[in-house]
């Protein structure tokens, strides 16, 4: 695999072919799939504030490395929540839609495309919160809170918005930025592969 940019690019060759590939193949994949300008779905499991985004079938938007955190030993998931006023996807779409529409992507997709950046983690007042400083244009502070109860420890996104000048707290870690393809972006890599050896 390489990396191409912001995104991770696998050798995605069909069955049967063989496994050796020149870097120029993997760089036409690469090129092919920033070409597409590929977005995936994203779809809400409710109107509840509880009720989970997803991208493409899962509620998984990125992975929280572990060992940042004293509490987060392992790497964890982050998750956007539906939320209210307070917090979540109605909370960024209500008190920072002006801003995000400008990007001309939804909510959802926004938190996705940012999740994708790496970043520096500040600590906050509270144990339980965090702040992701996204510098990439548009720069955006992300922030975030530990979910240690229920089924699954995870983070959830509380709100998006655009950088302020300076920032409170001490910088804890590197967020590393999104480093995976969900399945629909593994699939359109496997079938550009497989255009090509066609076209051989």
């Amino acid at each position: 695999m390489v990396f191409f940019g912001p995104t991770l690019c696998f050798d995605a060759k069909p069955s049967g072919q063989s496994a050796g590939t020149s870097s120029s193949d993997v760089v036409s994949v690469a090129c092919a799939l920033l070409l597409v300008n590929f977005m995936p779905s994203f779809t809400a499991s409710g109107a509840k504030a509880r009720d989970l985004w997803s991208v493409d079938g899962s509620p998984q938007f990125a992975t929280f490395p572990g060992g940042i955190l004293t509490k987060v030993p392992i790497a964890i998931p982050i998750w956007l929540r539906v939320g209210t006023i307070a917090f979540g996807e109605i909370h960024i779409r209500t008190r920072h839609g002006h801003w995000v529409s400008k990007t001309g992507k939804s909510v959802p997709e926004f938190v996705y495309e940012k999740l994708g950046q790496s970043g520096s983690v500040y600590s906050t007042e509270m144990v339980d919160k965090v702040k992701v400083s996204l510098r990439l244009n548009p720069a955006s502070l992300l922030i975030m809170n530990l979910i240690s109860h229920g089924h699954q420890d995870h983070f959830s996104v509380t709100s998006l918005y655009i950088h302020p000048a300076r920032l409170d707290g001490n910088v804890v870690g590197r967020y590393p930025g999104r480093r995976t393809l969900v399945p629909t972006q593994i699939n359109l890599i496997a079938n550009i592969s497989e255009s090509e050896a066609g076209g051989k």
